[in-house]
């Protein structure tokens, strides 16, 4: 089966340069295929059941939601035994579900590694924001109610149909994700979704949906894009000018044709390019600890499976008679018990190991719990032939 290589699998067979001078952030527009298996690569249902019956699956991201109401997650997790933490109470999940909530899990692609990929690949593609959000719904239901995005989305419909209607946009590229109850205009689009098809809604464009005859799941694929207000943003941070550094005056007193004047100098002075570089390397630089590697912890990993470092140095290491305290490049700090330091100094050192590897007296138990915590971070990735690194 094919493996989806670039963003183009995910639009087939609309090409990516047709999308982006037609669709893109302009109207929503639907693909139907005839083609049941074509985003298996991707995720199943099989892959989905399983992960959603793991014995130790931490709350973090899940909703139960029917229309208007969305459920205490009180009322469908209970307290792990050994940990503490708020785990999924399966028998309690699956029972709202059978009373007619929509299972919703924000950044289901920690989860499984193909879909993971496919989040990378958005983030490539766009250089913005990307996040996979799973809804799980029964028949003949619907999840929520009619709103917005702030957020271009990619609907793949995964298992059933879903019937889907569109309104035009009420607000011109939206900032903030809204409920819209104002719905006595006909629909744009109306489209059912079945296997394989898939759906394309630009961020402002109100929508809703509703399940078919029988049990309906679809991944949106949510993509943020940067703006030119982020990047005007950016470029306003990182001024270094003296006349910018003074202090306003008094009762903000400000001379308004000269303000005008000194922005109107300082722009003109700017390398583009250099600005525009900046920003695109910040945006990466930030990326590498929000992606790959999270999933990891909920499906076995062992002492013999390979790691490597993700993101690269430079790290500093502070230790007292308490802690450890890893700092990274990005200014994010992890802290460890002090026990963790000939681990930590190795992992650092280090361009592939495992677990056995680590010259340590720690049990495997603690040295798989720091090397987790790497993965969760960001720091570390597990290296497997099945993952394609975009940075």
């Amino acid at each position: 089966m094919k493996r989806f290589e670039t963003f183009n699998d995910v639009i087939h067979p609309v090409e990516f340069e047709d999308f982006v001078s037609n669709y893109f952030e302009q109207k929503p527009f639907v693909i139907k295929r005839n083609q049941p298996d074509y985003y298996e690569p991707v995720l199943t249902i099989t892959d989905i059941d399983r992960i959603l019956r793991n014995n130790n699956l931490d709350s973090e991201g899940f909703e139960l939601v029917k229309y208007s109401q969305q459920l205490n997650k009180s009322k469908f997790t209970c307290s792990d035994i050994n940990t503490g933490k708020n785990v999924i109470d399966h028998k309690k999940l699956f029972g709202f579900f059978d009373e007619g909530f929509t299972i919703n899990v924000d950044q289901f692609h920690r989860y499984h590694r193909p879909l993971n990929r496919l989040v990378d690949m958005t983030v490539r593609t766009f250089y913005g924001d990307s996040n996979a959000y799973l809804f799980y719904t029964p028949a003949g239901m619907q999840g929520l109610k009619p709103h917005w995005d702030q957020v271009d989305v990619f609907i793949l419909q995964i298992e059933g149909s879903k019937e889907w209607r569109v309104y035009d946009s009420p607000m011109k590229l939206p900032r903030t994700t809204e409920g819209f109850d104002n719905m006595d205009k006909e629909p744009i689009l109306t489209a059912v979704l079945e296997k394989g098809d898939m759906l394309y809604m630009p961020r402002g464009f109100v929508h809703e949906a509703k399940s078919g005859n029988d049990i309906s799941v679809h991944i949106t694929l949510s993509c943020s894009i940067k703006t030119y207000g982020d990047l005007f943003k950016s470029m306003v941070a990182d001024i270094a000018d003296e006349y910018f550094d003074q202090s306003l005056p008094v009762r903000f007193n400000v001379d308004s044709d000269d303000f005008r004047a000194r922005i109107k100098d300082y722009v003109a002075t700017l390398d583009i390019n250099e600005v525009i570089g900046k920003f695109r390397k910040d945006f990466f630089d930030k990326k590498v600890l929000q992606s790959t590697g999270i999933f990891i912890q909920n499906s076995g990993l062992d002492t013999h499976v390979k790691l490597k470092k993700k993101l690269a140095g430079p790290y500093s290491v502070k230790c007292d008679n308490l802690q450890l305290t890893l700092a990274c490049s990005t200014g994010a700090s992890i802290v460890f018990p002090v026990f963790a330091k000939v681990c930590i100094e190795f992992i650092l050192e280090a361009e592939v190991f495992s677990v056995n590897e680590i010259p340590s007296d720690l049990s495997e138990q603690k040295m798989l719990m720091i090397c987790k915590k790497l993965i969760h971070e960001g720091i570390l990735e597990v290296l497997h032939p099945d993952v394609i690194s975009f940075y």
